[in-house]
């Protein structure tokens, strides 16, 4: 999946069509510093997806590591799109930008 794409679908996304891996995606969040909202509003408005990196999962699935650059920090979402929707496996912070 290319970026484009991927901008497509998420911004085709309903709110309620998201689903988070709990209580890991919250455990993460907390311990790095997110925010719920700032990660929905990546998801719903994904201006700032710059790379997209795809790779079988080992349920069969394809999960794609979805980075988002700020200012000062790359956010890695890891996902699975699926019949329902799209399910978010993690929360990753980093402290430099992807490019």
């Amino acid at each position: 999946m290319n970026v484009d794409e991927a901008k497509r679908r998420l911004a085709a996304l309903a709110k309620e069509n998201i689903r988070f891996n709990e209580p890991h995606f919250t455990n993460q969040l907390l311990l790095r510093e997110g925010k719920h909202s700032e990660v929905l509003e990546h998801i719903t408005q994904p201006t700032a997806l710059v790379k997209v990196v795809s790779q079988p999962s080992k349920y069969g699935d394809t999960k794609h590591a979805l980075h988002f650059a700020t200012n000062d920090k790359t956010i890695i979402l890891p996902v699975i799109f699926d019949d329902k929707g799209l399910y978010i496996l993690t929360y990753i912070k980093r402290h430099r930008r992807t490019t």
